[in-house]
């Protein structure tokens, strides 16, 4: 009897952690990690003239920032000021070209990415949207757009 008490108050606890994940997933905000690199062709589509049907995603205040020498000072000793005026500028293209994707509802963060960059050559500079997508804009594109 005490053994068959024992297992019921088991598989009752069992089921209530069982019910508390599910609840968990059902109420969780879904999030996409995806991280995309931005190729020709999905720029390209986008760059015809805005009208009513053509997708332009809004660029929150406060998505990129100005580097400055003492908030940013082991980049200002590599790249120096004009460097950072340079990824500062990136940034803000980086951004403006991300939120012409469809896959792209809101830009809220444009960024240097260190790991991918080799300054001067090469400024990449990663792009996240409220979605959850991210992408990586490299000079090399945006040059192409200009």
């Amino acid at each position: 009897m005490e053994n068959k008490k024992s297992k019921n108050k088991l598989l009752i606890l069992v089921g209530v952690f069982v019910l508390l994940i599910i609840i968990v997933k059902v109420f969780s905000p879904v999030h996409n990690q995806e991280t995309v690199s931005i190729n020709s062709d999905q720029v390209e589509e986008k760059q015809a003239p805005k009208t009513e049907n053509n997708h332009s995603a809004i660029i929150m205040s406060g998505a990129y920032q100005p580097y400055t020498a003492t908030g940013f000072p082991k980049l200002f000793d590599q790249v120096g000021e004009d460097g950072l005026k340079a990824i500062y500028e990136h940034d803000k293209k980086a951004a403006k070209l991300v939120s012409e994707l469809n896959e792209c509802d809101m830009v809220e963060t444009a960024a240097y990415s260190e790991s991918m960059s080799i300054y001067p050559t090469k400024i990449v500079s990663f792009v996240d949207c409220k979605n959850g997508n991210r992408y990586y804009v490299s000079n090399d594109e945006i040059s192409k757009r200009s």
